[in-house]
């Protein structure tokens, strides 16, 4: 028990002195993912917005999109509603 920490405990001494001693090579760096594809699609209708909406993103989960927001406003006369999608 005590080797497996003692070993532990080397490994992440050895990763931080690397790490604190290497230049700025991007080492350990990220880089933020930029999508391939993004779809907005608005939806206008009467009723049953959630369906339709719950259909589209389906469809398009499919197809290897992710939902980034989905916005639904209901007002007297119509629902509304706007999906944002990407793809990676």
């Amino acid at each position: 028990m005590k080797n497996n920490i003692l070993i532990f405990l080397l490994g992440v001494f050895v990763t931080i002195s690397i790490a604190a001693t290497v230049p700025n090579t991007g080492l350990l760096t990220v880089k933020p993912a930029i999508p391939k594809s993004v779809i907005i699609k608005p939806i206008r209708t009467m009723s049953g917005i959630e369906i339709i909406i719950t259909n589209y993103v389906k469809s398009m989960v499919s197809q290897g999109y992710i939902v980034k927001s989905i916005s639904i406003i209901d007002d007297e006369n119509f629902s509304k509603g706007v999906v944002v999608m990407e793809k990676y």
